[in-house]
């Protein structure tokens, strides 16, 4: 799991503050940790409306070492709803940040209008270096030189999505996460959303507009991508629930047991009181053996209803409880539920990228078929044996060409 995708952080916060506001008709500016949002021209959305000095809101940034990505404990607290009070404490200088307030105003904003932003990335910010992949700058070959060659615009899918793992028996925090996808190929690119949408500019135009089955698709993959990234979020889960049901089960089991005691003991009794009526009966006469014969009937019938408890006790146990267990396992069930908050469709330019590589053994070219800001489109693999290069598959320079860290060796 990279650090990139995950977004409950301050910057990716800030970044789906910027384009929420922006698809609404705002104009947003950032002056460090003071982020003014003006309303020139456009109606503020009325969920805003506490939070504006009529048409200015200016919000502060909160501080990006309290921002880290949420631990597997702090995943399953409770999820807290922001209260009157808070916000009313907050609503002078609003904070945007993964946990405020404003922020899930924000967040429960965007995902009912679901905006679709347009932006582009003009040339590579950064320069053609930053195109370089991280597998490649780590493996033994060095980059001699890197140049980009653009040959068309193309675009990718940037989509914010709010995801919860909860149990019916206890809520779980939700996390904002971002996936960048190319709607081309319905794949995810392994790129900062972040460095993305801070490199774009706001664009209306129609070439960055993805279509309504693009933006679909890169939904779907951006969910299948967010739930693989939950992976031990839901682990945690699952085992904490599980946990939580086991208990419950021999909680359950126990009071089962301690009635079964009961039950029988109860019975035990009444057969003893059948027997010593039994005994009385031989000699009672008149009134005494009406009222003896009604005692006997009595507790004949209640005998009756407790040989049905035992029976059905006993029986459950032998089985293992299979109605509590099934109920226990409904209520302490894991889910995770995702939706869609935000999705920006960025133009970006895409060509290639012709490296010179330098080994021990030589130099090599290699051609990669890259996308300003996003980087490679797809991973290279070795001419010889067809395996991708990799962290755990290094790339090196022959005296014959590019070849894998196995097939160099061999």
């Amino acid at each position: 799991m990279t650090e990139t995708t995950l977004v409950p952080t301050t910057e990716r916060v800030v970044g789906l503050t910027r384009q929420y506001f922006e698809s609404v008709g705002a104009t947003v500016r950032q002056d460090g940790a003071e982020l003014t949002i003006e309303f020139d021209g456009v109606a503020p959305p009325e969920w805003v409306g506490g939070y504006c000095d009529r048409s200015r809101l200016v919000a502060t940034v909160a501080d990006r070492a309290g921002s880290e990505t949420p631990t597997a404990d702090s995943e399953t607290a409770e999820s807290e709803t922001p209260t009157a009070d808070s916000e009313t404490a907050e609503s002078e200088t609003p904070t945007i940040g993964p946990e405020t307030p404003f922020t899930r105003r924000l967040i429960d904003a965007a995902a009912t209008h679901h905006p679709v932003g347009t932006a582009s990335v003009t040339g590579v910010p950064g320069g053609a270096e930053t195109l370089v992949p991280p597998w490649l700058r780590a493996s033994p070959a060095r980059v001699a030189s890197v140049e980009f060659y653009p040959y068309y615009d193309g675009r990718v899918v940037c989509a914010w999505l709010r995801a919860a793992v909860e149990t019916p028996s206890q809520y779980q925090r939700e996390s904002l996460h971002a996936v960048v996808v190319d709607p081309e190929t319905g794949n995810r690119i392994d790129c900062d959303p972040t460095a993305l949408l801070d490199a774009a500019e706001s664009d209306a135009g129609a070439g960055a507009v993805a279509s309504e089955s693009d933006i679909e698709r890169a939904l779907v993959e951006a969910r299948s991508h967010v739930v693989t990234e939950l992976d031990k979020t839901i682990e945690h889960a699952e085992d904490s629930a599980g946990r939580a049901a086991a208990a419950a089960f021999e909680e359950y089991a126990e009071r089962q047991r301690a009635r079964l005691s009961e039950r029988r003991a109860e019975r035990n009794e009444i057969e003893q009181r059948l027997a010593t009526i039994g005994d009385r009966l031989a000699d009672a006469t008149g009134d005494d053996r009406v009222e003896l014969l009604e005692e006997r009937a009595e507790l004949t019938d209640r005998r009756a209803e407790l040989d049905e408890a035992v029976s059905r006790i006993e029986t459950a146990d032998a089985d293992g409880f299979p109605a509590e267990r099934e109920r226990l396992q409904r209520r302490h069930s894991v889910a995770v539920r995702t939706r869609p908050v935000a999705v920006t469709t960025v133009a970006v330019e895409r060509g290639d990228l012709a490296l010179e590589l330098v080994g021990d053994d030589g130099r090599a070219t290699l051609d990669l078929s890259v996308g300003a800001v996003t980087g490679p489109r797809r991973t290279p693999s070795c001419p010889d044996c067809g395996s991708e290069y990799g962290p755990q598959n290094e790339l090196r320079v022959t005296t014959v060409g590019l070849a894998c860290a196995d097939c160099r060796d061999g």
